[in-house]
């Protein structure tokens, strides 16, 4: 049911003069004669008749308005940005790729995905004049170029993830592909609608009502915190499938320039945590390599300490490899470790001994890769991030300022020891134990919920006991120590922090 119109004012020509005679003997005592024959009451008259023309028009939305509530809801306040969203420059026609317009696919490849290796591909096959399929040399990069059924979009694949749609329009038998921004249906209509006026031609009321309540009912645009964490998640799930894990929104709040709890209106951080996928270009990227440090890359590796450990003393210490598993930087009052474990596929940070992050190893040509991101520590790589945010640029608020970030980890060390009941398996009771743990706290499908771990929720004592007391094998749990600490109820989290747990122990007390 719609909400109903109110009426500003409803007065009418008999309210309007009824009001002013009752207002002269207030300001003209002497104004006695009030008959429609007196000058005075037809100059009244006059302007109560005026008066209600002005209300009737007060009541009604003029064509303008509507036109400009458009342009606000669409994003589009310029005639340019209009042209721009619906006319994107053509790239080639889809009939003629395999011939005249190869080269300028490969064009496009190299200019907006910066791909060396695009020069190098060649054309494979084509499906059922649907699919695409080229791959480079080598045959270790692939591109697939995929027709949509109803042949107004197209979908472009790299490597198995999908990166960008492109739009389609059929001209002189031609399928045109242009590289335009991946538009909803409904608001295509209401761009072109908006062009029209912009060019001049007449439209009516009933067919900018109707372009307004089909736009707005399509869901394109972003508006609560909700419509943001569903859209984050539905680009994750073009991208690559199975990569949706969550998003949660922060509203006002800048998360990308500063953590401190401080209110900015206007302001929306999306949080995004990938669902773990091996060698996903979104759930991991090169950082630098351990053996090239210090030599190669020792200029890269303190460009990356510094601009995400807030750490700017590491631009004059001193580096030293220890060994062949150990970098050490330091100061006189701060020192760093980065320590490869002896399988090299893990490397944990340490700052002024805390263990600060964990990164996946890579043996690639016998040299040791750090990337970033882990399956303990799920965290977007910067493509992701990239994807995300110009996905929701394009369907947000013209006032909103959208940052899309990495979730903030507070590290929880704990340590368990259980008393098992009698004649049962202590590995194997351990093992559960452990994983139980691991997966309450999971920052995708742990918590209480089974939704992932709330942001900016505690860690309670009682929670862990109540946990463990639900597996079978144990009798009771001894003890409990968190962050090193015995007694202490709880560890507190930042409104905006999730948990990793680095370092968890369970052992079997030591008096049974």
């Amino acid at each position: 049911m719609s909400i109903p119109i109110p009426n500003l004012d409803d007065r009418s020509f008999e309210d309007l003069m009824k009001e002013a005679r009752a207002l002269i003997p207030r300001y003209n005592k002497e104004w006695t004669n009030h008959n429609p024959s007196d000058p005075g009451i037809t100059l009244l008259e006059l302007f109560s008749w005026l008066g209600e023309m002005v209300i009737y028009r007060t009541n009604q939305v003029p064509d303008e308005s509507y036109i400009n509530f458009l342009k606000l809801i669409a994003g589009v306040p310029q005639e340019e940005e209009l042209k721009r969203l619906l006319s994107g420059p053509f790239l080639f026609s889809w009939n003629t790729i395999q011939d005249n317009d190869f080269a300028r696919f490969r064009a496009f490849l190299k200019h907006d995905f910066d791909l060396d290796w695009a020069a190098k591909t060649k054309i494979i096959e084509k499906i059922d004049d649907k699919t695409l399929i080229a791959v480079e040399e080598n045959g270790i990069n692939r591109v697939e170029l995929i027709l949509g059924g109803k042949e107004d979009k197209a979908n472009l694949k790299i490597n198995g993830c999908r990166t960008r749609y492109l739009h389609v329009e059929k001209k002189n038998g031609d399928l045109d592909i242009y590289n335009v921004p991946d538009l909803d249906i409904e608001y295509r209509k209401l761009l072109n609608l908006l062009l029209d006026i912009e060019d001049g031609k007449k439209k009516s009321v009933t067919e900018i009502k109707e372009a307004s309540v089909g736009f707005m009912e399509s869901g394109y645009r972003a508006v609560t915190s909700m419509d943001f964490e569903n859209k984050a998640l539905d680009c994750m799930k073009k991208l690559q499938s199975g990569l949706e894990g969550r998003a949660i929104c922060m509203n006002n709040r800048d998360l990308e320039y500063s953590t401190v709890d401080i209110e900015k209106p206007g302001h929306l951080s999306i949080i995004i945590i990938p669902a773990w996928i091996e060698n996903s270009r979104y759930c991991e990227e090169y950082l630098f390599c351990f053996d090239e440090i210090p030599a190669t890359e020792c200029a890269i590796f303190k460009d990356f300490i510094r601009k995400n450990y807030d750490a700017n003393w590491v631009k004059d210490a001193q580096i030293k490899k220890i060994d062949e598993n150990n970098i050490n930087l330091s100061t006189e009052n701060h020192s760093l470790w980065l320590r490869l474990n002896k399988e090299k596929t893990r490397a944990i940070l340490t700052i002024d001994d805390a263990r600060t992050d964990i990164f996946n190893v890579k043996m690639e040509s016998n040299k040791p890769n750090i990337y970033s991101g882990s399956k303990d520590k799920p965290k977007p790589a910067r493509l992701l991030k990239e994807e995300v945010n110009g996905y929701l640029e394009a369907k947000k608020l013209i006032t909103t300022r959208v940052h899309v970030v990495s979730p903030f980890y507070r590290d929880i060390f704990l340590k368990v020891w259980i008393a098992l009941k009698k004649n049962k398996n202590e590995a194997q009771t351990i093992q559960e134990a452990t994983t139980r743990i691991y997966e309450y706290f999971h920052p995708v499908t742990g918590g209480p919920e089974g939704t992932g771990w709330p942001l900016g929720r505690n860690v309670y004592r009682s929670e862990l006991y109540h946990l463990l007391e639900g597996v079978a094998d144990i009798d009771h749990i001894a003890e409990i120590w968190i962050n090193g600490d015995a007694d202490v109820a709880s560890a507190e989290i930042k409104k905006h922090q999730l948990i990793a747990l680095p370092e968890l122990t369970v052992e079997k007390a030591p008096y049974e």
